[in-house]
């Protein structure tokens, strides 16, 4: 039961990231189709044949390693807390928030430093870019991923709930009833 758990844990991730590779990719064609009418336009040449497939490339790796690098591990790291600590909301939230921050600022750090070759900023600046950066879209990801696997269990729970004070209020006018 709980490589089903995983297996779904890990589609749901894959879907997400997939749809969000998707909607950047056609957000990235609409930008291009922007500026190419507006160099015809003005009259400005149309630009180099490679700048769209390789703006798809880089929005595709991006959308890998934003949602491998850094999504998936911090819910993961939510969804293990969930079940050790209450309230699991609270404790989703903030484990995923902290992360998400502490993976942000370590891959802000790998790319200045391996990529660009420049000296490593500030642990303090990078943590505070990251946590201003990845708390909104890690937090629309998750509830877009795990807030909409866990409604079901709310549902039930909600239902629960509503069944047993139903009968306890049934049981309470049966009392009642019973005493006139």
């Amino acid at each position: 039961m709980r490589a089903i758990s995983i297996g779904l844990f890990l589609l749901r991730h894959a879907v997400m990231t997939s749809v969000i590779a998707a909607i950047l990719c056609a957000g990235w064609v609409a930008f291009y189709l922007v500026l190419l009418v507006t160099a015809i336009i003005v009259g400005g040449g149309a630009g180099g044949p490679l700048a769209l497939p390789a703006g798809l490339i880089a929005v595709v790796a991006a959308s890998a390693v934003v949602g491998w690098g850094i999504f998936t591990p911090a819910c993961a790291i939510g969804a293990a807390l969930r079940s050790l600590v209450r309230p699991p909301l609270l404790v989703i939230l903030l484990t995923v928030w902290f992360a998400g921050t502490l993976l942000g600022s370590i891959w802000v750090r790998a790319f200045v430093t391996c990529l660009l070759k420049e000296p490593s900023p500030p642990l303090a600046e990078t943590i505070a870019w990251s946590a201003l950066g990845v708390s909104v879209p890690l937090g629309l990801y998750w509830w877009a991923t795990e807030g909409a696997a866990m409604l079901p269990d709310v549902a039930i729970k909600a239902l629960r709930i509503f069944r047993r004070k139903a009968k306890r209020a049934g049981l309470r006018d049966d009392r009642r009833e019973a005493s006139f």
